[in-house]
Formats: C-alpha cells, sequence, structure tokens
C-alpha cells in the first residue's frame, strides 16, 4: 500500500466531507428562517434567495472533493476492502446527484430526499465491511463512522417529533463531531510495515 497516496486520498475526503456537512448545516438553517421568503418566491413567482442556488452548489463541489478522495482510497486498497469503500462512494455519487437535485425546488427536494435514503443503505454496507475488515488501517475509524451513522438517523426520526426534537438536533451534532473523528482516524491510522511494502 503507498501510504502517501493513502493519507492524500484520505486528506481530501475529510476535507469533502467537513465542506458538505458545513454547507448543508448552513443552508439548513437558512431554509428555516427564510422558509416564508422560499414559498412566496416558489408560489408568487418571486426571486428566490442568492443562497439557495450557491450552497447546494457548494455542497456539489465538496461532494466532488469526498468523491475523488474516496476513489484514491479504493486505488489503494486491497480487494476486500476497496469493494468495500466502493460501496461508500456510490453512496457519495446519490449524494452528490441529490444534491444537484436540490436545485430544483420542490421536486428536487424529494429526489434528493430518496438519493440520501438509498446512499444512508450504502454507507452502512461499506462501512460495516471496513469497520470488520483485518486488514483495513482506518477500522477504528471506520467504526466511530458506523456509529455516528446509528446516532444520525435516531437524530433525523426524533427531530419529527414535536418537543422532543431537540434531543435530535444535539444526536447529529454529536454524529457530525464522530464522524469527523472517525476519518481523521482513517487518515492517520498506521499503515503496517508489510502494507507499505507492497
Amino acid at each position: 500500500m503507498d501510504k502517501v497516496a493513502y493519507k492524500s486520498a484520505a486528506t481530501k475526503v475529510l476535507c469533502g466531507v467537513l465542506g458538505y456537512s458545513v454547507f448543508g448545516i448552513l443552508s439548513g438553517i437558512l431554509s428555516v428562517v427564510a422558509a416564508a421568503e422560499i414559498a412566496a418566491a416558489i408560489v408568487f413567482g418571486g426571486s428566490l434567495p442568492w443562497w439557495y442556488f450557491v450552497l447546494p452548489i457548494l455542497i456539489a463541489a465538496a461532494y466532488v472533493v469526498y468523491f475523488i478522495g474516496l476513489n484514491g482510497l479504493v486505488k489503494v486498497l486491497n480487494d476486500a476492502d476497496a469493494a468495500a469503500m466502493k460501496k461508500v462512494k456510490v453512496a457519495a455519487i446519490l449524494s452528490l446527484v441529490g444534491a444537484i437535485c436540490g436545485l430544483i425546488p420542490v421536486a428536487g427536494s424529494i429526489i434528493a430526499g430518496i438519493l440520501g435514503i438509498i446512499a444512508i443503505v450504502f454507507n452502512f454496507i461499506g462501512f460495516v465491511a471496513l469497520k470488520k475488515s483485518e486488514t483495513f488501517p482506518g477500522k477504528k475509524g471506520a467504526n466511530i463512522i458506523f456509529i455516528a451513522m446509528i446516532i444520525s438517523l435516531c437524530g433525523a426520526v426524533l427531530s419529527l417529533i414535536p418537543v422532543i426534537g431537540v434531543i435530535g438536533l444535539i444526536a447529529n451534532i454529536v454524529a457530525f463531531v464522530m464522524t469527523i473523528v472517525g476519518w481523521v482516524m482513517i487518515r492517520n491510522a498506521e499503515i503496517p510495515e508489510t502494507a507499505v511494502a507492497e
């Protein structure tokens, strides 16, 4: 395994995750704050706020960086780990397409939601394999990300329930931090000398 290529690819993934997460959070907050303005623009034909189009583009760009990083990891991992990482890569493609669909008012959000659910399934399959792998250098980080995904899903469900929705928000913040920590652990994982010598 090429240690430099592994670290470089994992760094790109981390930057992509930070980018699409931060821009996604910002988009969500602004969408809630300006919900009435957006609804009026769609119904009555007014102009949508500039960030309504800019933030999805930035999210899509971050997904591209994420995808490039994942592709780099696939190239340096052994066949079994590469197959698992390819599942995560498919999830990234689905999420990227979903982010682009988010540019389309109303219908785009529905399509993005469906693609997001499918992406979650691929992510689960990929990270379950990576956390169980005996050869993936960042298996501890993969386990943290897997746990973060479960917390995030619980948070999403709790967010739909009035009164305790704030617990869902807290769960999502915890999941976000854990995901970043997980990818940092994957990036900083020790590559065995035998793997480097391949």
